[in-house]
């Protein structure tokens, strides 16, 4: 227990839950280039009776199940997380339901440490590439956590009276335009481009000079 709780505290893992954790040095295939990544194998598992479905205290073990979750890197390389949760079935209504952690998150691969240092990283300037790179992950994985659930303003009619603009590194060695009203500060237009030809054609594509 002291072995597990030493390797949790070293990977920033605070759930008590997750027990009998090893780490060893493993090599993974990525479109014919070899990784060196590590892998941290642990077992999820508490004790649960009462059904979240029937809300009888009818269940039971019933065994467990194998997923591969990605943690949050230190140093570069790829941290992948080997975890068995337990399943539970309930003998009143036969439905099943697994054992479930605030490290994951449903349906993803991805655990909420590599969404929160992404986020974190974001707030000091980070650009996505650097933020790729040492977090172990790609530059596209960064921009969806960041921008998944942005919603871009709607098509405006015409441009206000005043815009701001500027032009930053996106990703990579890529520049990305983007302008904002100057009197409300909402975003306006983000433009994957910084070419003055680009730039003209597409507000005068979008826009129209008529008010």
């Amino acid at each position: 227990m002291f072995q597990d709780n030493s390797i949790l505290c070293a990977l920033n893992i605070k759930d008590n839950n997750i027990k009998n954790v090893s780490v060893c040095d493993s090599k993974i295939n990525n479109k014919g280039v070899i990784k060196h990544i590590k892998v941290v194998k642990a077992e999820l598992s508490y004790s649960l009776t009462r059904c979240p479905q029937c809300g009888k205290n009818t269940l039971v073990k019933n065994g467990k199940r194998i997923t591969n979750q990605r943690l949050a890197s230190f140093n570069g390389m790829e941290y992948h997380l080997i975890l068995k949760k337990q399943r539970f079935l309930c003998k009143n209504c036969g439905s099943t339901c697994g054992a479930h952690s605030d490290l994951l998150v449903k349906n993803h691969t991805m655990t909420k440490q590599i969404k929160n240092r992404i986020f974190d990283m974001s707030r000091e300037s980070f650009t996505l590439s650097s933020m790729a790179k040492l977090l172990g992950i790609s530059a596209s994985t960064v921009s969806r956590i960041l921008y998944g659930n942005t919603k871009l303003p709607e098509r405006s009619p015409y441009l206000p009276e005043n815009l701001c603009f500027d032009e930053f590194r996106s990703v990579k060695k890529v520049f990305t335009f983007i302008s904002i009203d100057a009197k409300t500060h909402h975003l306006i237009d983000l433009v994957h481009d910084r070419l003055s030809k680009t730039l003209i054609e597409h507000f005068i594509n979008k826009y129209s000079l008529k008010r």
